[in-house]
């Protein structure tokens, strides 16, 4: 029995062994058979195609439609939305770019590099040569006055609220400026009157920039279009409570249409909205440069196909060995009678143009120069960016007059009430010319100006205390601000019988001119 025993488990050992070395052999079999399959990318193509549908896709399902606010904004007894007809809006063409995006996709596409040097660049330039406070009272001396504004300006930091205010007013369309005074707590809601009797000396606690995300509109006027208040709100929910308009001074640097007001929360157009299509195109370039580079030199072989198709394992060999050798430490040894080996180079010219072109179109936009945007000098056969520079300096000038110049003569009645209990109806602010002048420049301008200054008196068309006036409010004259005084051209204890005894006037000599000696 112990020989059957011993007799029946050898076999049925020997009976495993032969099956595991079967399907041993059934799977090197089956794998030499398989073919190896060779892993292919996405082409340069497909790929720019596929970022673009994905854009595409995601805008597709927006449309036109009433604001919603955050939770928290509006409290939960008010009932939002509007009253315009957005089915009408929306059975027109609509484009990723003519939709309102939304404040939390705006704010993670202001992350990218290109969103927010452009939006910060476009903030910088219009506060780059600063602004002053300025006085058109020629009899009385504005100069203490001024200099204690100016202080106010530096204590609240309004330049640097400013350039918050129009960072978000790029980015997200709109942006808000509060007042703080001291007490208002339970006045908010009230209209801010700049008066002396509602805001006296020391009221003033400092400045709030508000982002629009948290604020939507508590009640505005969208029945009589002929009304300064049509479709401008007169109160804001700003997180719950409401607010005056009055207390809060927006900023909103491209408009809309009056039917798309409501949809934007009452704001603008984004800088970011508008620069999305130029960013898009510009991404898909900048990516598919390296990859031309990268993939710079190709190798062709050629050899004899129909061999090798025959065995798909020894085409594969001589592929990795190829491959293997492709290295200037490997050797690379071919059939001399059968097989060549070529090497193709993909042409570069151009892409540097290109990808210079591509980097220009993002600065249409926002009408910047490239050079202000990218700190890149423009190349080519004259390019020197002075007419890019004369456009871009156009643009910052019409947003400081049209935009940032209200804001600042709010902020500029503000502080006088608050330092002086009263406003100067003679104070203004003026924004310092953009563009620059060398000193040589400036004394040769001073000098022309001078010799039409002498021509004009000698022909008494303007008196002297006239021109002293302009030479004391120009900022270039290197006299501004000086105080226009007559002194007598003849020495004491000299009598001149001819001499008019009173003083400031003129006297003619035949070898002088008619000219005041000051």
């Amino acid at each position: 029995m112990l020989s059957s025993w011993r007799t029946h488990r050898l076999t049925a050992h020997f009976s495993l062994a032969k099956t595991q070395a079967g399907n041993m052999s059934k799977r090197k079999t089956s794998a030499a058979q398989k073919p190896r399959k060779l892993a292919v990318g996405q082409s340069w193509a497909s790929d720019s195609e596929m970022q673009k549908r994905k854009i595409d896709q995601h805008f597709s399902s927006m449309k036109h439609g009433a604001y919603k606010p955050p939770a928290g904004v509006v409290p939960d007894n008010v009932v939002v939305g509007d009253s315009v007809d957005y089915g009408m809006l929306n059975s027109v063409f609509v484009s990723s770019d003519s939709v309102f995006m939304g404040y939390p996709l705006l704010a993670t596409l202001a992350q990218k590099s290109e969103n927010r040097v452009a939006c910060e660049q476009s903030v910088n330039e219009v506060f780059r040569k600063g602004f002053k406070v300025k006085s058109n009272d020629t009899e009385n001396d504005r100069s203490k006055i001024i200099g204690q504004i100016e202080d106010a300006f530096e204590k609240y930091a309004v330049e640097k609220h400013l350039k918050l205010l129009g960072f978000n007013a790029e980015a997200f369309g709109n942006s808000f400026l509060f007042v703080k005074m001291k007490g208002d707590e339970n006045e908010r809601d009230k209209e801010l009157l700049l008066d002396p009797t509602k805001i006296k000396k020391g009221d003033l606690e400092g400045f709030r920039v508000v982002e629009p995300m948290w604020t939507y509109p508590q009640a505005y006027n969208a029945i009589d279009p002929i009304s300064p208040d049509f479709f401008v709100p007169q109160q804001w929910y700003v997180m719950g409570r409401i607010v005056s308009a009055s207390r809060m001074k927006s900023l909103v640097l491209y408009s809309v249409p009056d039917m798309l007001k409501p949809s934007y929360n009452f704001g603008g157009l984004s800088l970011i909205q508008m620069m999305l299509p130029y960013v898009t195109n510009w991404e898909s370039v900048r990516d598919d440069i390296p990859r031309i580079i990268t993939s710079f030199r190709t190798y062709i072989w050629s050899t004899n196909m129909e061999t090798y198709l025959q065995d798909r394992n020894e085409f594969d060999k001589r592929l990795d060995t190829l491959v293997y050798g492709k290295d200037n430490h490997g050797v690379l040894a071919i059939d001399k009678g059968q097989e060549t080996l070529e090497q193709m180079n993909t042409s570069l010219t151009g892409l540097h143009e290109l990808q210079a072109e591509m980097l220009r179109l993002i600065c249409v936009p926002s009408r910047l120069s490239v050079t202000s945007l990218t700190g890149s000098q423009p190349s080519g056969m004259n390019a020197s960016g002075e007419g890019e520079r004369e456009s871009q300096h156009e643009n910052i000038s019409n947003k400081q007059k049209n935009s940032y110049k209200p804001v600042l003569d709010w902020v500029l009645k503000i502080l006088c009430l608050n330092e002086f209990g009263e406003f100067y109806e003679d104070l203004y602010i003026d924004f310092n010319p953009l563009d620059e002048l060398s000193d040589l420049e400036i004394a040769d301008i001073n000098n022309k100006k001078a010799d039409t200054y002498v021509k004009l008196i000698d022909a008494e068309v303007v008196t002297p205390e006239q021109v002293c006036n302009v030479i004391a409010a120009d900022d270039d004259s290197e006299f501004n601000g000086i105080k226009y005084e007559v002194v007598s051209i003849y020495p004491e204890g000299d009598p001149d019988e001819d001499k008019d005894p009173s003083q400031g006037s003129l006297q003619r000599d035949d070898s002088k001119s008619i000219r005041d000696v000051a």
